[in-house]
């Protein structure tokens, strides 16, 4: 992943139509191609040795997870304002979440999110379950 690509790698789970959903408009949003959006079923087949340790580690279906070039990993609510930041129609909501008093409610709200997403579902629609991160 390092090297001359300086793209976020995004890791989303493609069984939850949540976050397919999420994934594909942070994919129409993505007009830079500032993104890499892989599903972590398709991170997980790869020869990625810092997707394995992680795996080893944590469920990586419990949260979004991202990785910069430099190998540098971040889940859940800071994954979420790095993705933010990398897309400049919601850099400035990621700037002002950020803020000492909304930067204390960002995990605590993406861990309610995350740990809701099947009531959630509804939102997807008729969304089909298809998965993001050809380039």
């Amino acid at each position: 992943m390092a090297g001359t690509d300086d793209r976020l790698t995004v890791l989303y789970d493609a069984r939850c139509r949540v976050c397919t959903r999420i994934a594909a408009r942070f994919a129409a949003l993505d007009r830079g191609r500032r993104l890499r959006i892989r599903p972590l079923q398709w991170a997980l087949d790869d020869e990625w040795a810092s997707v394995r340790r992680l795996r080893a580690e944590r469920d990586l279906r419990l949260a979004l997870h991202v990785v910069d070039a430099e190998g540098t990993w971040a889940e859940g609510g800071e994954a979420m304002l790095r993705v933010l930041e990398r897309l400049p129609a919601l850099a400035p909501l990621a700037s002002a979440l950020r803020l000492p008093l909304l930067r204390e409610m960002v995990e605590p709200g993406y861990r309610w999110f995350a740990g809701n997403r099947a009531r959630f579902a509804f939102m997807a629609g008729s969304f089909r379950n298809r998965s993001f991160g050809s380039s």
